[in-house]
């Protein structure tokens, strides 16, 4: 695993956070892609679940869709009861298939993405371009 990784684990979960005091699973990509990549996606901070819905549908459409084995830095939507409620961040190695993410009421997290509590709701692979 990447070592930088370390750096993100632990940070609380905050609904329309974007920093190291808390962050929701979007502000947490955020951070991420800003801190590490010199990307920045961060153009909405909202307030429910539903609004983040709607913003991870829109933003989506800026990325690209990779159908290649993920690559750190590349974001992996999933779908939670039939819409995209959740976004992680690839880390490490892709053998390793392993993401940052934060949950309600979990701290963020390294997690694997073909685990079983994820592979099954992937929806799909983004990479920023």
């Amino acid at each position: 695993m990447v070592g930088w990784a370390n750096d993100y684990i632990g940070i609380p979960y905050k609904i329309g956070g974007r920093d190291r005091s808390g962050c929701d699973c979007w502000g947490l990509a955020c951070l991420i892609l800003k801190e590490r990549y010199g990307v920045d996606i961060d153009k909405y901070v909202y307030s429910d679940i539903d609004a983040g819905y709607e913003l991870i549908k829109k933003e989506k459409a800026h990325f690209e869709k990779i159908d290649s084995e993920p690559i750190p830095g590349d974001l992996i939507l999933f779908k939670i009861m039939g819409k995209f409620y959740h976004v992680g961040v690839v880390v490490g190695k892709p053998y390793e298939r392993n993401m940052l993410h934060t949950l309600i009421n979990h701290d963020s997290a390294l997690d694997r993405y073909d685990g079983p509590k994820w592979k099954n709701r992937i929806e799909g692979v983004y990479r920023v371009v």
